[in-house]
């Protein structure tokens, strides 16, 4: 099951323009936004792009994303987070500003703890075994890599860059250490 993730949008349309060769490139099953999606007013084009997923889209409201963003959407917005399961992994989805690194969710939830916010990309598994995963932001990244978006097919977790697919960081979720 092909997983696209992605976070930080901010309604860039250079961002949709970038993320939709990516989709058509790796036609993922399912999509997992992590919020801060768009002002509808400012880019339709954003919301044409998000709209288009709603059929296969689980998405959590960033702090930037209000009434406005949810009216406009044709998907629900969960706000503190939301779980996506697969077979083999439970992904705890949150946008990073209430749940993150610093303050993690229950025990229990999910194996594979999946927030934005930040703009900066992480992989990184915990000595418990919980994985850390930031997929960037597609749009205004907050480090010298550029914009990045997360991918996972089966048991591999990446991050890649949004305009090439280039691949940057990669986790085996078999493995169980680092």
């Amino acid at each position: 099951m092909g997983i696209l993730f992605f976070s930080d949008l901010h309604g860039n349309a250079q961002a949709v323009q970038s993320l939709q060769r990516q989709i058509d490139l790796l036609q993922p099953e399912r999509i997992a936004f992590l919020g801060d999606s768009l002002s509808p007013e400012r880019s339709p084009i954003a919301l044409a792009f998000l709209n288009a997923l709603a059929d296969r889209i689980t998405a959590v409201a960033g702090n930037c994303d209000g009434d406005r963003e949810q009216a406009a959407l044709l998907f629900p917005l969960h706000e503190d987070y939301a779980l996506l399961n697969t077979p083999t992994h439970r992904f705890f989805l949150t946008h990073g500003d209430r749940w993150n690194p610093s303050r993690l969710p229950p025990a229990g939830l999910g194996d594979i703890f999946c927030f934005g916010h930040s703009h900066t990309p992480m992989l990184h598994r915990l000595p418990d075994g919980l994985v850390l995963f930031n997929p960037g932001s597609c749009a205004l990244p907050r480090n010298a890599i550029g914009p990045t978006f997360g991918y996972c097919d089966g048991e591999i977790l990446q991050i890649r860059e949004v305009p090439t697919g280039n691949l940057l960081s990669i986790l085996n979720l078999t493995q169980t250490t680092n």
